[in-house]
């Protein structure tokens, strides 16, 4: 009886958190307008779906959908992106290519403007699951601490 008990623990442990994942969804438009909410953020302009061969190298096919936002002016290297993925091997497979966006930005804003060079130094790439995520903004713990709310409410 004891090991009966014990088995159907286990798989109501199973059931609840195996399904959680599931169901588990977060829209990268609502990561990016609550950051863009609560943080100052320079002339932004919101891109597509179609507009993210031009600045990541990650196939839009592996996408289900995506979020990003620049300064629109091009003075500052602000940029906010989440995105969700088919699933979580091309989330994965993401960071290399946000890790090269970011050195990319690095690279163009040290000599730019390196006062800002401070966005590019502190920002985040979050991987979570099959989502992925880049912050660079005069606030990057605020920025991760918004993406981790909504991580953990999965």
């Amino acid at each position: 009886m004891k090991s009966f008990k014990i088995i159907l623990a286990i798989i109501t442990a199973l059931t609840l958190f195996g399904c959680r994942n599931e169901q588990f969804n977060i829209d990268p438009e609502d990561v990016t307008a609550k950051i863009l909410s609560e943080l100052d953020f320079p002339s932004p302009v919101e891109k597509t779906l179609s507009d993210i061969p031009d600045y990541y190298d990650i196939p839009t096919d592996d996408l289900e959908s995506a979020s990003f936002v620049i300064c629109g002016s091009g003075a500052y290297p602000d940029e906010i992106a989440a995105f969700k993925f088919i699933s979580d091997e091309k989330a994965s497979g993401a960071a290399e290519a946000l890790k090269k966006r970011l050195n990319d930005q690095i690279d163009l804003y040290e000599a730019y403007t390196p006062d800002e060079m401070y966005k590019l130094e502190g920002a985040e790439i979050i991987i979570d699951s099959n989502y992925a995520f880049l912050c660079a903004t005069s606030d990057n713990e605020t920025a991760k601490k918004i993406i981790d709310d909504f991580l953990n409410k999965k």
